[in-house]
């Protein structure tokens, strides 16, 4: 099936719901590079929120009960037309629109970043277009947090690094990784210096 059949109808189940969301990792990626770069065995979502975690992952359940969503730690999984899904919650804690800063809970700790480093506009594959975790940010997680945790690149890490750096500013990329950086040291992983 195509995969981005799945992408309209998951986006349709949120927008009934009125709710922030962005697709992410693999996904993000080859919408914001326009085309599908490779194989993707899941599709990764973010929903955004005020709600308390407890309550937004309590509405993430419900709205896609009929799949029979599992909890994994942090986030739901479940599967559509034989796609794995991978949904979380991800609740707003402050908002400062002067200095473009946003603190956000994930589960695991809390993160600031700056909004427009980490929500984009819109992805688009073959028409169809749906909001992407920025990714610049989504680079920069793939080239510092397998440092961070001490784990080994895969195949399709080098292959989403490859693609985006043929396409974005080595400034931003610099600043996200930096972003990331500061993330992963108050998350308590290995501090390794920059990359």
């Amino acid at each position: 099936m195509d995969k981005t059949k799945i992408i309209k109808k998951i986006q349709d189940y949120i927008k009934k719901e009125e709710q922030i969301f962005s697709f992410s990792h693999g996904w993000a990626l080859d919408g914001f590079l326009g085309e599908v770069t490779r194989k993707h065995d899941d599709v990764d979502i973010d929903v955004f929120g005020y709600l308390s975690r407890k309550e937004g992952l309590e509405k993430i359940k419900n709205i896609f009960a009929e799949f029979n969503p599992e909890f994994n730690e942090i986030y739901y999984t479940f599967n559509i037309d034989d796609t794995l899904v991978e949904i979380g919650y991800i609740q707003i804690k402050k908002e400062d629109y002067e200095n473009d800063i946003f603190v956000y809970d994930a589960g695991e700790s809390e993160f600031t970043l700056s909004k427009l480093l980490y929500l984009k506009d819109k992805g688009n594959i073959n028409g169809l277009f749906f909001t992407i975790t920025n990714p610049i940010y989504l680079l920069a997680e793939k080239i510092f947090l397998p440092i961070a945790k001490s784990v080994e690149y895969r195949e399709k890490d080098f292959r989403d690094i490859n693609s985006m750096l043929r396409v974005l500013d080595k400034k931003d990329i610099q600043r996200a990784v930096f972003e990331r950086y500061k993330y992963t040291k108050r998350a308590g992983y290995k501090d390794v210096g920059m990359p």
